[in-house]
């Protein structure tokens, strides 16, 4: 065992061959998979996004300048 794990349990082990994972990971793929290659579940969402007027952008800007934080501040606050 490398010298950077100390103690891992041994039910977190895996002692199945490689060659039995990529069988079950085969597997699992072709369940996923419909005749087209693309799996029903993994299909993109449409999702309608509705368009903005003018009025609600003038809300928003109105909105936006109305803030106290500078852009700078903003960014400083995510690093």
């Amino acid at each position: 065992m490398p010298t950077a794990v100390k103690d891992a349990p041994v039910s977190d082990i895996d002692f199945r061959s490689a060659k039995k994972l990529k069988q079950n990971l085969d597997q699992t793929i072709n369940s996923l998979t419909t005749s087209e290659g693309i799996a029903r579940s993994g299909e993109a969402a449409k999702v309608s996004i509705p368009v903005s007027d003018e009025t609600d952008l003038s809300n928003f800007y109105t909105e936006l300048n109305s803030c106290k934080a500078s852009v700078s501040e903003l960014h400083s606050s995510f690093l």
